[in-house]
């Protein structure tokens, strides 16, 4: 006689599997519409272990659920790279670099108010000798 099966292993533990195969699903379809992604396939990984025990009388399983997201593009920036020197002995002391944002000193913008070009990020070489 053949046995007729009314549940899916899926529905083990009042359904944990599904509600972790649905939370991992709701990162990847975040993941698929985000635009800062590329347009590469993504996967959804179920992965049922089972271990026999008590003399294979009984077994645990341990559902792994997982998934292949596709990281965030990331943009090139642009930066202006000046070499700063010390006056009197020539020697380089630091860079100060800064974003390109368009913004000459003195421009105006479209309310015609004054626009501050952006901080610059300075970074310092410290001299080893002293």
């Amino acid at each position: 006689m053949e046995a007729k099966y009314t549940r899916s292993i899926l529905d083990i533990n009042n359904g944990s599997i599904v509600r972790l195969i649905d939370a991992e699903m709701q990162k990847l379809m975040v993941n698929l519409f985000d635009e800062g992604t590329d347009d590469k396939a993504r996967t959804l990984n179920v992965k049922l272990t089972f271990t026999p025990k008590n003399d294979k009388k009984e077994m645990s399983v341990k559902p792994v659920i997982t998934s292949k997201l596709s990281p965030k593009k990331s943009e090139e920036i642009h930066l202006f790279n000046q070499i700063q020197y010390d006056q009197e002995t020539g020697e380089v002391t630091g860079f100060k670099l800064q974003e390109f944002t368009g913004v000459v000193p003195g421009q105006l913008n479209l309310s015609g108010e004054i626009s501050e070009p952006a901080q610059p990020v300075c970074i310092e070489i410290k001299n080893k000798e002293g």
